[in-house]
């Protein structure tokens, strides 16, 4: 198993805001890295930080070696906005938490009184309906 150093987990914490195994000295190394970022709000702003998102998925995500996908989610009851983002490895994640442009949108979406709470998973399984 290859662990990643701390440090190597602490620079993608500080960008993204990541908490859970990024708060451990170490962590085994992972296949394809999942972020699922919940971002609290205040009912008026959902769609604002929804929005803020989408586009920095279109503007900065979409190209970005190394990313898979990334799903935008809104409660229901308008006071939160979840993202579900998966990527190929470590190593592309910490990239682009070092892009000045994803620190502009985080600093957007917290201006909008956005709260980010996001958390690095690995994969433990997968189930597909049958099509």
């Amino acid at each position: 198993m290859t662990i990643v150093p701390f440090r190597q987990l602490a620079a993608a914490a500080i960008c993204l805001g990541l908490t859970g195994p990024v708060l451990a000295q170490e962590a085994p190394q992972m296949d394809k890295i999942t972020v699922i970022n919940t971002i609290t709000v205040s009912k008026d702003k959902q769609d604002a930080v929804a929005d803020l998102q989408l586009e920095v998925v279109a503007g900065v995500k979409m190209d970005w070696p190394g990313f898979i996908f990334q799903r935008t989610l809104k409660s229901a009851d308008g006071t939160r906005v979840t993202t579900v983002e998966e990527w190929r490895d470590m190593d592309s994640l910490q990239a682009i938490v070092a892009d000045a442009r994803l620190l502009d949108y985080r600093a957007r979406i917290e201006a909008e009184g956005g709260v980010m709470d996001a958390v690095l998973y690995g994969t433990a399984g997968e189930a597909l309906a049958a099509q």
